[in-house]
């Protein structure tokens, strides 16, 4: 369902959208952005936030100027140096507490070129977004197939127009309208959907992210095969049963070093033992049920490496942790991808 365009049309448009680069000493008001949220997906994806350590630098189609002036749901601004500080703010990003807004104009750098180009507005922006093939809303609707909405529900697009989509047939007419100018740049919160037979509300973009997040690490349907592959992350050897597990976690053969340095069966131990902290009690799945673990010796007792189909224990998310680089620094971890990112950034 992609709106594509050659990307060399993002060098041509009208300076009335994009502008050379320019200065400006005026106060900062950052506005609330869906293109924004956008591009922070993608930059996610690229930058492997939610799973492996990405090892070359990430093929981006183009990359913000430095510094600029974001803001999250509850008004508060942040002023962001550097692309690493823009990352950390990403890792630590939950439903409570996500970016939503940026200060305007700011420069992008496009990639292979040098000279910076102004997006002035939120229309600029998508204008980027949409001529560098993101990954928009269409698509990620056009390609579901592990949710249903509840109907109806309204959705925004880029012709400022709000329509209530009241069936799938509505909502896949509107996806095949052959106008590649309109197109969805955002929801009316909340809306519902139904997933793993569960109806749940979505109330705003963060969560229809980790809805996607959810969807694709749902799609992995690993054999019960015991081949192990090992990574290392953080400079601890992580085992997975198989290649495919690896894989669902966000990890690529080029991750994988040799198990034969991965000590044994004890690298979670290892890390529990060396640098994480863990905020008890905590629940872990055991057999179908959850069980309540007081402690780090209890927690190993439900945590089987050579059985488990994950690096770490099966967390009931979220979980709070800290680490010995920085032990008075707290985390509210989601999921466990977020969790072997941050032992991959503190456990050295």
């Amino acid at each position: 369902m992609k709106k594509i365009k050659h990307l060399f049309i993002l060098l041509l448009i009208s300076s009335t959208i994009l502008q050379s680069c320019s200065t400006s000493e005026d106060a900062t008001d950052p506005q609330k952005s869906s293109a924004l949220r956008i591009f922070l997906k993608e930059m996610k994806s690229a930058y492997n936030i939610t799973g492996r350590t990405a090892s070359d630098e990430p093929d981006m189609c183009f990359e913000f100027v430095y510094p600029l002036t974001l803001s999250y749901n509850d008004g508060t601004t942040v002023v962001v140096s550097n692309q690493n500080e823009l990352l950390t703010i990403l890792e630590n990003e939950t439903s409570d507490l996500y970016i939503d807004g940026i200060d305007f104009p700011f420069d992008i750098l496009v990639a292979g070129s040098t000279v910076p180009v102004t997006i002035i507005n939120e229309e600029a922006f998508w204008d980027a977004i949409v001529n560098c093939d993101m990954d928009t809303y269409d698509d990620s609707i056009g390609e579901n197939d592990c949710y249903t909405f509840v109907y109806p529900f309204s959705l925004l697009t880029s012709t400022n127009q709000t329509v209530v989509v009241t069936s799938e047939s509505a909502l896949y007419d509107l996806l095949d309208d052959d106008n590649e100018d309109n197109y969805i740049v955002d929801f009316v919160y909340p809306f519902s959907v139904v997933f793993n037979n569960e109806t749940i509300q979505i109330d705003n973009a963060y969560e229809f992210e980790e809805l996607i997040s959810n969807c694709n690490s749902s799609n992995c349907n690993c054999p019960a095969v015991y081949d192990p592959v090992c990574v290392e992350v953080g400079g601890v050897v992580l085992e997975f049963p198989n290649e495919c597990l690896a894989e669902c976690a966000g990890y690529s053969s080029e991750d994988f070093v040799d198990c034969s340095n991965s000590g044994s069966d004890d690298d979670f131990e290892d890390v529990l033992d060396s640098c994480l902290n863990i905020s008890y009690p905590v629940q872990v799945q055991n057999n179908g049920t959850l069980v309540t673990v007081q402690n780090d010796a209890q927690l190993l007792e439900f945590y089987n490496p050579s059985q488990s189909q994950a690096p770490c224990p099966a967390f009931n998310y979220p979980i709070t942790v800290s680490f010995e680089d920085n032990p008075s620094v707290t985390y509210t971890v989601a999921n466990q991808n977020a969790l072997m990112e941050l032992i991959q950034l503190h456990c050295d």
